[in-house]
């Protein structure tokens, strides 16, 4: 694999193709070395804010330190426009709880600066701090309960991710709790999920087993959060346990655990993934298998031409354009040459800037999103608000084809897999597009 300096240097590279494939490393890495923000500012620094952008949301994992949240401080105070706001905001959701607790003061001093949510989530992070443990737990399970109420409520990702935090720090109490509910299979509610999340943050190897149980589950929320929260828990035995009895697994579980796999960014990992390619007898899986190899970013020769063996093996395979044109830049990356090389990268150069052209078509959605949320508008609804006339709630990623019936459109209609227009990094339907 490429060494994690050659990985950070490229984070700078002049093509943003590969500054994105750079990115994509650190996303939901288990581990992500040395790396900081400060990598991310020095991208800033050398190409500026356009350029530093994209990378925002691949590289949520990196930790924020004292001098990179100065360094945002500092902006704020010198007028950050709302379009390089916007990705940042998830920096202050996500400060290390010790910054925030010798720092706050500093958020409360630029509070004219932020919408209201931004500093209550802050204040509630502090104070859920100095509540006895008993007291979080029962918060937790409140809020569980009130979720089960109506199938139209959905958790307050803020508050749940604040209980967990704050649980964590209490151990001996939180982690039996949570085990108590991994274990109890007449369970089938928010608890469980809550459960998930929990065992997570506190990075309890007990929950390995039945959170690898879940992963055979066909619920796709629950999937998501027992396949981070494996990863966070960050064993060394999770991917070859993942990988066991991969021929007889569910859809589900291998759908989720090839990703988990190549969150450990590790050689052990990408052997586990280079032998899965070959014993999935899924067309479809074999190239989401090799993406996510690809993603890990690896150097060998054998890795990268038995990747490619796979591309030319099934040209009119759905999905096989993505996987050939990451070869494409990774191989560029590593040194690797190979004759369709430079054609696929033409290809995923063009890419790159057909998907920043869309990011870039509305100029005023940031500012308008922004006032929303100072008027005290929930991001969601200041979003959906801004968005307007680009809300297509039906369509699937960049859908080209005229529309059945004539009508004029004042702007590129967004699709639920499109990226967000508010250059978060998520696609729209996980972003902007959420209910309020």
């Amino acid at each position: 694999m490429l060494p994690l300096a050659r990985i950070r240097e490229a984070l700078r590279h002049p093509d943003a193709d590969i500054r994105l494939a750079s990115a994509r490393y650190f996303h939901d890495a288990h581990d992500c070395g040395d790396a900081t923000m400060a990598d991310w500012w020095a991208v800033v620094d050398a190409l500026g804010f356009a350029a530093a952008q994209p990378l925002l949301h691949s590289l949520e994992s990196l930790p924020d330190t004292a001098e990179t949240f100065a360094r945002l401080i500092t902006e704020l105070r010198n007028g950050l426009p709302a379009a390089d706001l916007f990705p940042l905001r998830r920096r202050l959701e996500q400060l290390p709880y010790p910054l925030l607790q010798r720092h706050i003061g500093e958020l409360r001093d630029v509070h004219h600066l932020l919408t209201p949510v931004d500093l209550r989530h802050a204040e509630e992070r502090l104070a859920l701090a100095s509540e006895p443990p008993e007291t979080l737990w029962k918060k937790l399970l409140t809020h569980a309960a009130e979720c089960a109420v109506s199938e139209n409520r959905t958790p307050d990702r803020l508050l749940v991710s604040h209980l967990t935090e704050a649980l964590a720090r209490h151990p001996e109490f939180a982690a039996p709790r949570a085990l108590a509910i991994l274990h109890d299979d007449a369970i089938y509610d928010w608890r469980e999920i809550f459960a998930i999340d929990l065992a997570g943050a506190l990075r309890c190897r007990e929950a390995i087993d039945p959170l690898i149980a879940r992963l055979r589950i066909d619920t796709d929320y629950m999937l998501e959060r027992a396949r981070a929260a494996l990863v966070r828990i960050g064993d060394a035995s999770i991917p070859a346990r993942l990988a066991a009895n991969w021929e007889t697994e569910t859809w589900n579980f291998r759908n989720y655990a090839h990703g988990a796999i190549a969150s450990f960014r590790r050689e052990e990992s990408a052997a586990l993934l280079r032998d899965l390619i070959g014993r999935e007898g899924d067309a479809d899986f074999q190239i989401h298998i090799a993406v996510s190899l690809l993603e890990m970013l690896p150097d060998e020769p054998a890795t990268l031409e038995a990747v490619r063996t796979l591309i030319l093996s099934r040209p009119e395979e759905e999905n096989i354009e993505a996987l050939d044109r990451l070869l494409a830049t990774v191989g560029t990356l590593a040194g690797w040459d190979f004759p369709e090389r430079a054609e696929w990268r033409t290809m995923a150069i063009a890419d790159e800037q057909r998907i920043r052209r869309l990011l870039q078509q509305d100029e005023g959605y940031e500012e308008s999103v922004r006032a929303g949320m100072l008027a005290g508008l929930s991001f969601h609804e200041a979003g959906g608000r801004a968005l307007g006339p680009l809300f297509d709630d039906g369509e699937d990623f960049l859908d080209e084809e005229a529309p059945a019936l004539p009508f004029t459109r004042e702007a590129p209609k967004i699709g639920r897999n499109d990226p967000c227009p508010c250059n978060s990094g998520r696609k729209y339907k996980k972003c902007c597009g959420q209910p309020a």
